[in-house]
């Protein structure tokens, strides 16, 4: 399952040229390229329906201010649990400014999957090391 808000998500080529489109707009193209966020879940889900319902459901989160994509994996050998991946362009569409990602904003996002699942649920949060100049 793929779906998204603000970008053609059946076109990953155009939803790419559509966040670059906002990105240049604002004068934002130094910034993170996206942010990604990855939704595991427990045994509680076991099937792809639920798994996608919850991801589609989780992405809502950020649909009012950012670009999003998101797709699900199935269970298969490898990842034991359904997992979906959301993609933020984190250049708000409305002012320009970047996604806050601190660790009390990923916590607000922790708790409405919490809400959505049902389930209490970790963060593990892992900010990418900045480039040295």
């Amino acid at each position: 399952m793929i779906g998204g808000n603000g970008v053609d998500y059946t076109n990953p080529s155009a939803a790419v040229e559509q966040m670059m489109c906002v990105k240049e707009h604002f004068g934002k193209t130094h910034n993170n390229p996206l942010v990604q966020v990855i939704v595991t879940f427990d045994d509680s889900v076991k099937d792809a329906d639920t798994a996608c319902e919850y991801v589609q459901k989780a992405a809502a989160f950020y649909e009012e201010d950012y670009q999003t994509i998101y797709c699900v994996h199935e269970k298969d050998h490898d990842c034991q649990n359904y997992h979906g991946h959301i993609l933020i362009n984190p250049v708000n569409i409305h002012d320009g400014k970047m996604l806050n990602t601190s660790h009390d904003q990923m916590d607000a996002f922790r708790s409405h999957v919490s809400d959505i699942t049902g389930n209490e649920n970790r963060l593990i949060y892992k900010r990418r090391a900045k480039k040295s100049e």
